[in-house]
């Protein structure tokens, strides 16, 4: 084609995308510049050079707030938990301002125009990992007022160190903690405070099946002082009391049967050695391992927890019905073996004297000695269980309640 053709051909195609155009109403064009203007001024270096608002003047307050969503596995045997919650971030950044009508009087930046704002370094310095989801795309938000304010909010999933107290496990009360500090912006230009309005707030989803979620939540400030200078700090401390339901029927309920099964070898015959040392070694073995499962859920700890007091009275008392029976058999043995003796003797019953006597005396004594034994023990053992009880509870009690306030 020649070269005057195809500049016709163009020139034809033009007007008539031209006349296919269709004008902007004025009021779609006043709100599409303020974020026009926005996005030329977030690119000029001149006017936006991507450092902390008023670099020359006071720190900037940034205002804070959690929204949790979900807390649970906590774990105790490495003293930590797991919470996706939203962390969001309030400041002024005059730089941002702009002026021209807008339909809601703010702007959502997308996360692409988003980086090149700036925003504050927190982080959470009990972390030990972190996820920021992505899914289907990032769970981020920022949010531009007329005026200059700056609304930042991400969501996060954490893995959070929490030191555990576990003296009263498992009627405890876990407190954990949320630290939110700057990384490398000192308080001479940055500060953390939390928002005046809910600063904490927890979804009506959250269900923990082991723990109840405390009533209220501590914000301190935890400013911290480092050698290289006075960095901002805020916390947020929950409470998390344990439900005790679990434990009641996995372990406390087992092994107070354990206990009172070891009790029925009083009932068994004294002479019936087979079956009272089987049932005897059997209550101690079974203690012995309901006593190693309960320290699963734990980690290994140099002290001694409410539930290490009560396996080792279970055990105290199956050992000591063990025990009883040995002194039961050691004296009926002893007895035995005097009358066996005595019947051994060829002499005839008129002529025995008085010192044959004595020894058939203490023989039956001996016996009857062994048998009591097993009836003060069918008494003694349940009472002293018992009392036992009564003390252990009401203390558990008594810490529940304080729990409770």
């Amino acid at each position: 084609m020649p070269r005057g053709g195809l500049l016709c051909t163009w020139l034809l195609h033009g007007m008539l995308l031209t006349s296919l155009v269709v004008p902007l109403p004025a009021a779609a064009a006043s709100q599409a510049l303020p974020f026009d203007l926005l996005r030329a001024l977030i690119g000029n270096a001149s006017t936006y050079n991507h450092i902390r608002p008023d670099a020359d003047g006071p720190p900037v307050t940034v205002n804070c707030s959690l929204y949790i969503t979900s807390l649970g596995s906590v774990e105790e045997t490495t003293m930590d938990y797991t919470v996706t919650l939203f962390l969001r971030h309030w400041w002024n950044d005059e730089r941002l301002a702009f002026t021209g009508a807008t339909r809601l009087g703010w702007l959502d930046l997308s996360p692409e125009v988003a980086t090149s704002v700036w925003k504050p370094d927190a982080y959470f310095s009990n972390e030990k990992s972190a996820a920021l989801h992505m899914v289907t795309a990032e769970n981020m938000m920022l949010r531009v007022f007329a005026n200059g304010d700056v609304f930042y909010s991400v969501r996060l999933s954490l893995t959070l160190d929490c030191p555990m107290n576990l003296r009263q496990f498992p009627v405890d009360v876990v407190k954990c903690s949320i630290y939110l500090e700057s990384y490398s912006m000192s308080t001479r230009d940055i500060v953390f405070r939390w928002s005046l309005e809910n600063p904490v707030e927890y979804s009506d989803q959250i269900t923990m099946p082991e723990f109840k979620l405390g009533d209220k939540t501590l914000h301190e400030d935890c400013t911290k002082n480092f050698s290289t200078g006075n960095f901002t700090c805020i916390r947020a401390t929950f409470s998390l009391r344990r439900k005790i339901g679990y434990y009641m029927f996995q372990i406390y309920i087992p092994t107070l049967l354990i206990v009172i099964i070891s009790w029925a070898a009083f009932w068994v015959n004294m002479e019936s050695a087979p079956a009272r040392v089987a049932l005897g070694m059997t209550t101690i073995l079974t203690m012995t391992t309901q006593s190693s499962g309960s320290r699963t859920f734990l980690p290994k700890l140099s002290y001694a927890t409410a539930m290490d007091v009560w396996m080792t009275a279970c055990m105290v008392f199956v050992f000591a019905a063990f025990l009883e029976y040995i002194a039961v058999t050691y004296a009926l043995t002893n007895g035995h073996d005097l009358l066996l003796k005595l019947a051994e003797c060829k002499e005839e019953e008129a002529e025995v004297d008085k010192k044959t006597k004595k020894k058939t005396e203490f023989g039956e004594k001996v016996s009857s000695l062994a048998q009591g034994i097993d009836n003060v023990s069918r008494v003694f053992f349940p009472i002293c269980f018992l009392f036992f009880n009564l003390l252990y509870w009401s203390i558990l009690l008594v810490v529940l309640s304080e729990g409770e306030e």
